[in-house]
C-alpha cells in the first residue's frame, strides 16, 4: 500500500519507539522451609502429644534486561531486577489416647490460593525493581534515531507561517525546517511519473507551536514563503 513518506519503517527497525526492552526470566520458583517440634506425655492407661510447626516460605523471581536503541541496534542499558515475597504461618497439632483409642486435632493457617499470591508478589517486586533502575538511568541514553518529515506550506499569515504536518508526524517545538520551492518536476517520459524535483532554497522555519496535524513557525530567509513551498526538517 501506500505509505506517507518519512514515515515508514526502514527494514529490521522498529517505527514510533526510541528503544526497545528485552530479557529473560532467569530465577523462578519458591524456597519453603517447614520446622516443627513437639513434646509427649504417658500415664498408665493414657498418652498425649503435642507441638508446633513452624513454615516460613519464600519466593524468588530475577529477571535480566537489555534496553536496545531501535536504530542502531545497540544495548544502551542492561542489568537485573531481584523480586522476593516471604510469608510466616504456625499451626499446631495435639493427639491423646486412653485404653488405646486416639484421638487428635489440629490447626493450618496456610491460605488455599497461597503459593499463587506469593510468586504473584515476587513478581510484581522484580518488575518495580526493574521499572526503577530504567528510570533511574533514562536520563544518561539518548537515540541515535533520525526521523524524516516533510510536508508543505498550507498558509502564511504576517510573520507566521503554517505546515501541514504536526505532532503526530514527529514535529515538536523548536524544530528547524529548510523550506524550498519546486521549480521543476523530473518525469518518467512514459508513465508520466514524477522520478525527481528540482528546488531553490526559500529560507527556514523554526517551529513555535504544535498541534496534532499542524505547526506554526516564525520564517527567516530572503525572500517570503509560499503555499505549497516545501519543508524538510534540518
Amino acid at each position: 500500500g501506500r505509505v506517507k513518506k518519512g514515515t515508514q519503517a526502514r527494514i529490521g527497525q522498529i517505527r514510533g519507539a526510541d528503544f526497545t526492552i528485552m530479557g529473560d526470566v532467569v530465577v523462578f520458583g519458591r524456597d519453603d522451609r517447614r520446622r516443627s517440634g513437639a513434646a509427649g506425655v504417658v500415664v498408665p492407661g493414657a498418652g498425649g502429644v503435642g507441638g508446633m510447626k513452624n513454615n516460613e516460605a519464600k519466593a524468588v523471581d530475577v529477571l535480566n534486561f537489555r534496553m536496545v536503541d531501535n536504530e542502531s541496534s545497540e544495548i544502551v542499558m542492561a542489568g537485573e531486577a531481584r523480586g522476593e515475597s516471604k510469608r510466616s504461618s504456625r499451626g499446631g497439632f495435639a493427639g491423646v489416647f486412653v485404653g488405646g483409642v486416639g484421638a487428635g486435632g489440629g490447626v493450618d493457617f496456610t491460605a488455599a490460593n497461597f503459593a499463587e499470591t506469593i510468586i504473584g508478589e515476587a513478581v510484581m517486586d522484580a518488575c518495580d525493581k526493574l521499572a526503577a533502575q530504567v528510570n533511574g538511568q533514562a536520563g544518561s541514553v539518548s537515540s541515535t534515531r533520525q526521523i524524516d518529515i516533510e510536508g508543505r506550506v498550507a498558509a502564511v499569515e504576517g510573520g507566521s507561517v503554517y505546515i501541514n504536518v504536526g505532532s503526530s508526524s514527529g514535529v515538536q517545538v523548536g524544530d528547524t525546517f529548510e523550506v524550498s520551492r519546486i521549480v521543476k518536476e523530473v518525469k518518467d517520459p512514459v508513465t508520466k511519473e514524477v522520478l525527481d524535483v528540482v528546488t531553490a532554497p526559500v529560507g527556514s522555519l523554526k517551529i513555535t507551536s504544535v498541534r496534532e496535524k499542524i505547526a506554526i513557525g516564525s520564517f527567516s530567509g530572503g525572500q517570503p514563503p509560499k503555499e505549497g513551498d516545501r519543508v524538510e526538517k534540518k
